[in-house]
């Protein structure tokens, strides 16, 4: 990984060998590079033997004669600098376990529970720890867990839930400690010895847990996983592999997406989580597409384009619809009049045969004769709290999307399943939202 070395000043004098603190989050002790340049510099004098040790010290063998190169004088090169949020990846395979980040895998039942920290040094609180030898977190065991979590080790008690893994300073020495927690901000109790707070922890990634056992499904990448279960997916590291947005509820699609793995629910600020009550053209208030587009921008989601949609639905049931025929009310955890899971095979839920949800994108122009205000004028109770809300009029305006099929589409429903005969301003309570975002690195 390429790194550098700013020193902030407008001229830099000839140097002779010495030191130059970095101001590096985590850096490999005894990282030796063999070509080091300094940019801007008239000579571009070249720079060897430069050697960066676990405090951040960076130590060069070579003279460098600087220059006026205005506001910095800048050292580029290969420093092998580790961010104190990173954790090494690992390529996990078969079936969809694909998820950059430190995911055990999934031929085993105690793998698709435990989280793998590798080898790595990291910040916390000024200070470098370094976890020489890889480790693990099994999330049946209470000991993964903080002091006051350990009731999370029953599958039960975290079925559907993000749990969050940390790195917290130890009582004394240079080893860090680990562990699983469901608190957002930082672990609920003693870590080690240690009372987990603000200052003296670190997240460093997370995941969610299935909410329903998956049954046996042919030929699905989650077939046998159990309430509990780690969606492998799932997995994110604090910036190395995570999307946009916040990681909560989401799974990796692929092609640098993630969508939400639930319908999205809270009227207030739009959410991916389970057994909620979903928002949709009835709820209270009600969301057409337009107040989708604009809530989920706030939270830097979108709509998925059909495209999209197909990805991330591939794996769930097809010509089938929710078992009972009828809306579900509440995200997650159902299945269809077969008695299958709806899942897909990254782990969304209720993409096909439970409500409709919107796309991203146009279809057949509307039929107008002139131009309408583009809000509802009929119950004022959208979110904004306002009929027609004074945001422009539309000529024509395209139609809307409506994937997956709904509650009683039976046949119809499926990845592929799109309907494009309604408006934007369409208002029931058979159709919702699922958010996209891209992935942040």
């Amino acid at each position: 990984m390429a790194g550098e070395i700013q020193l902030n000043s407008t001229t830099m004098a000839t140097e002779s060998s010495g030191s130059i603190t970095a101001e590096l989050d985590t850096i490999r002790p005894n990282t030796t590079n063999g070509s080091l340049t300094l940019q801007g510099d008239s000579s571009n004098a070249g720079v060897t033997g430069l050697t960066i040790d676990s405090s951040g010290n960076a130590t060069f063998a070579q003279t460098i004669t600087g220059g006026t190169i205005g506001s910095s004088v800048v050292f580029q090169g290969q420093f092998n600098v580790i961010p104190n949020w990173y954790l090494a990846e690992q390529q996990i395979t078969g079936g969809n376990d694909v998820s950059a980040g430190f995911y055990a895998g999934s031929t085993t039942a105690s793998e698709r529970r435990t989280v793998n920290i590798p080898a790595v040094q990291l910040r916390i609180n000024a200070t470098v720890y370094t976890l020489s030898t890889a480790t693990t977190l099994d999330a049946d065991t209470t000991g993964s867990w903080a002091s006051n979590e350990t009731s999370k080790a029953t599958a039960a008690n975290r079925n559907g839930e993000d749990v969050y893994v940390y790195a917290v300073e130890p009582s004394s020495g240079t080893t860090p400690n680990f562990c699983l927690s469901s608190n957002s901000t930082y672990p609920d109790g003693t870590v080690g010895g240690v009372t987990a707070s603000a200052t003296n922890s670190r997240k460093i990634g997370g995941f969610h847990c299935l909410c329903v056992d998956v049954g046996t499904i042919s030929g699905h990448s989650l077939t046998g996983y159990l309430d509990g279960d780690i969606l492998p997916r799932s997995v994110w590291t604090q910036a190395s592999h995570r999307p946009t947005s916040n990681p909560e509820g989401m799974v990796y699609v692929g092609n640098k997406l993630w969508a939400d793995i639930y319908l999205a629910s809270n009227t207030t600020t739009l959410e991916s989580k389970y057994n909620q009550t979903i928002v949709d053209g009835a709820s209270n208030p009600d969301y057409h597409w337009y107040n989708f587009v604009e809530r989920f921008a706030e939270i830097e989601k979108r709509l998925p384009t059909q495209a999209e949609f197909m990805a991330l639905a591939i794996g769930s049931n097809e010509e089938t619809n929710i078992s009972g025929s009828a809306d579900p009310g509440t995200t997650g955890g159902h299945s269809d009049t077969a008695s299958r899971r709806m899942i897909s095979n990254v782990g969304c839920e209720d993409c096909a045969g439970a409500l409709w949800q919107w796309a991203n994108e146009t279809g057949s122009d509307g039929a107008a004769a002139s131009y309408a205000v583009q809000d509802t004028a009929s119950d004022g109770t959208t979110y904004d709290g306002a009929n027609s809300i004074g945001r422009g009029q539309g000529f024509a305006v395209p139609n809307r999307g409506f994937l997956g099929g709904v509650w009683d589409s039976g046949a119809r429903s499926g990845a592929r399943c799109v309907a494009w005969n309604d408006s934007p301003l369409y208002l029931g309570g058979d159709i919702g939202a699922r958010g996209v975002s891209g992935s942040l690195y």
